[in-house]
Formats: structure tokens, C-alpha cells, sequence
């Protein structure tokens, strides 16, 4: 029997797996380069249905599909009845890494699991996050009140079902979830609405995205009635990031942290000042000198056909903190970057709030109001 299957598939290079969510397709590819002789699918949400292609080597060539078969997920509950904590999976671009439904970005058992953790180039396990974790404060008469997720201490939990959709939608990946504090012995009340985003091609492979919507509901806060609004509100992303797992020691010891953006009390900072303009960046290239752009912000207002007040362009900071490899001191040799092991940099940037106290607003030339969007912290 063995010798007939390999005799039989013997010029068969690879397998690809193709899935649609009603039965006779149209199918959308989800697993190409399969060499085994099974598949795991984990970013299923609800019944699907599937069919192989053998990809030929000699004559090249592609088989019919298979017959269709169907596959249906089992979502699991937890002890009190709310469906359990769940990991899904971007993995249509360049950068890899498990979404959960609990606030936690990532996998901080990865070098166990094998699952990614913000992978970079996606499917090389070379992973450069630790675990990221979702933090929504407020002070409540005095009482500062944080609902967060840390590493063995998750305080978020599906706040309905385990996923609200994981497919193709706004991005060719979307993976949406909601989740809450609800079962927290000092819940404020919230709710978070997440969704995360990732495109497969050029300009737009290489970042994850996520959306966010973030309601209260005083009935839900822990005292059982809380206040009609929460007052000092502040919305918080926690990145523990180890560039990268390349580094054969101690990943972790010689990451070095950057801001490319504007904060207010930084015309006092000691260190480079920012911002500052030392490169001429193009598209795809920088180079050493000034292009009269400062090297944190971006171009806002000029891309091609765009419609703006007035014909402006605006230089708008990018908002982005940063974590990059350097070199390691306790070692005699340069190993910034490991040799190119951990060339990558791992960001997060914030795209748009609504207005808040941290934000930089003012009136133009025109009697327009304007608004820079401004973390509070970094």
C-alpha cells in the first residue's frame, strides 16, 4: 500500500487547500506549498467547505478540484457559560501573528506553541513580540481603576461570541471580536469592539491593523452602578517586544526604544532632539541629508487626486513608538541587527481618536479648525 502511494503521487509537488463558506464555491485560496497529507484550518469561525488541488512538477500542471468536503468549528465554553479565551491568526501578508479575544496581542508561548507573534517575514517563527496587551484606565471618585491584559492575569474575556467574523471583509483578512470587563471584581463597565485588518499586497503586507470600539455601560461597573460618564479616560496599547528570537542570547537585553512623533514638555528633552530632518525619504528608499520634511512626521494632503481644503499639505507626526535591534555592549563584536537575523522593526502607531485633551488644535490661516491627533504618553 505505501509503495502505491508514493507511486501514484510521486509527481506531485504540493497541495493547495481552497475554502468558501456556501457549499459550490466560489472557493478563496487559504493554504498553498502543502506537502502533508492533512491541513489544519485555524482560523475557522462556523461551517465551511473545502477542496484540494494537486500542484504537478512533472508535466507541470494543476489538478480539477477535489470533491468538496465540510468542516464545521466547535467553539468551547468556559465554566460560566461565556465562550472560552481564543486565539485566530493574520497570516495573509508579510507579518504573522495571533489576534486574540481577550486584549492580548500575539503569543507569549510561542517558541513553545510555534504559533506566530508578530512573525517577520510571516511563516519564518522568527517572532518579534512577546505579548501585547489592551488597557482601558479611569479615575472614579479617586479611585484610579485599570481593566488591562498581562501575562497570567487577563482581565478581558469574550463578551458575547468567541468570533464575530474571521474572512475576507474592509481588508482581505478581517478578524472581529468583542470583549469585556465584565466579570472583573473592579469592571468599569466596558466594552470593547476589536477589529484587526491585513492586506496581501505591496505598501500594505507589512503592518497589522486594528479598529477600535470602546462603550460603557454604568450597569455593568463593578459597585453594580457607576457613574453617568467616566472622567480621565485613557486608552492604553502595552507592548513587551523581544527583537528578536534570531538573537541567539538574550533577545530581549539590547532592544533599543524610539518615538517618531510630538509630545508636549519634549523642547526641554536632553537626548536628540525631535524633530529632526537627516533624511530625504522616497517611497521605497531613504537617503543621508534634508528633503525639508522632518523625519517623524508624514506628508498629509498630497496624494494624487486628493481633495483638501484650501490645496494644502500638512506635516502631521507619525505618532509611532518603536523597537529595533542594537548592539548588544557584554559582546566584543557589532551585533546591531544580528547580521541581518533581526532587521526588522516592530511599531505601533496611532492613525486616528477621537479629540482629546493630548491633542495639539488650532485655528489656520482660513478660520478652520485643525487638529493634530496626539497620544498622551509613549
Amino acid at each position: 500500500m505505501k509503495k502505491a502511494i508514493k507511486e501514484k503521487t510521486k509527481d506531485i509537488s504540493h497541495f493547495r487547500v481552497l475554502r468558501c463558506d456556501t457549499s459550490g464555491g466560489p472557493y478563496s485560496l487559504i493554504g498553498d506549498g502543502i506537502v502533508d497529507f492533512f491541513f489544519v484550518d485555524s482560523t475557522l469561525s462556523d461551517s465551511a467547505y473545502y477542496v484540494v488541488q494537486a500542484i504537478y512538477s512533472a508535466p507541470a500542471g494543476t489538478s480539477a478540484y477535489s470533491e468538496e468536503v465540510k468542516g464545521k468549528i466547535v467553539l468551547p465554553e468556559s465554566l460560566s457559560g461565556r465562550a472560552a479565551d481564543a486565539y485566530a491568526v493574520e497570516n495573509v501578508g508579510e507579518v504573522w501573528s495571533m489576534v486574540s479575544n481577550f486584549g492580548n496581542y500575539g503569543d507569549p508561548n510561542a517558541y513553545n506553541t510555534g504559533r506566530p507573534s508578530f512573525d517577520w517575514p510571516g511563516g519564518s517563527q522568527n517572532y518579534y513580540l512577546w505579548e501585547g496587551r489592551f488597557w482601558v484606565g479611569a479615575v472614579v471618585n479617586g479611585e484610579t481603576l485599570v481593566s488591562h491584559a498581562d501575562y497570567g492575569d487577563y482581565e478581558w474575556h469574550p463578551a458575547r461570541v468567541t468570533w464575530e467574523r474571521i474572512r475576507e471583509g474592509v481588508s482581505h483578512w478581517d478578524i472581529v471580536c468583542s470583549y469585556s470587563d465584565e466579570t472583573d471584581a473592579t469592571a468599569l463597565g466596558i466594552e470593547v469592539w476589536q477589529r484587526a485588518l491585513q492586506w496581501n499586497y505591496d505598501l500594505f503586507n507589512n503592518f497589522i491593523a486594528f479598529e477600535y470600539r470602546i462603550t460603557y455601560d454604568k450597569t455593568k461597573f463593578y459597585t453594580g452602578s457607576g457613574p453617568d460618564t467616566l472622567e480621565n479616560l485613557v486608552v492604553a496599547w502595552v507592548f513587551d517586544a523581544d527583537v528578536c528570537n534570531e538573537d541567539p542570547s538574550d533577545c530581549h537585553i539590547d532592544d533599543i526604544v524610539s518615538y517618531d512623533g510630538w509630545a508636549p514638555g519634549w523642547d526641554t528633552f536632553h537626548y536628540t532632539r525631535i524633530p529632526c530632518d537627516t533624511l530625504k525619504v522616497k517611497s521605497t528608499v531613504s537617503y543621508s541629508g534634508s528633503d525639508g520634511v522632518p523625519d517623524q512626521f508624514t506628508i498629509y494632503g498630497d496624494d494624487w487626486g486628493e481633495h483638501t481644503l484650501h490645496g494644502e499639505i500638512e506635516y502631521i507626526p507619525r505618532n509611532m513608538s518603536f523597537i529595533y535591534d542594537g548592539d548588544d555592549t557584554s559582546t566584543v563584536e557589532n551585533d546591531a541587527g544580528e547580521n541581518g537575523g533581526c532587521a526588522g522593526y516592530i511599531f505601533g502607531r496611532l492613525i486616528y481618536a477621537p479629540p482629546s485633551p493630548s491633542d495639539s488644535v488650532w485655528v489656520d490661516e482660513y478660520g478652520d479648525t485643525a487638529r493634530w491627533i496626539l497620544p498622551l504618553a509613549h
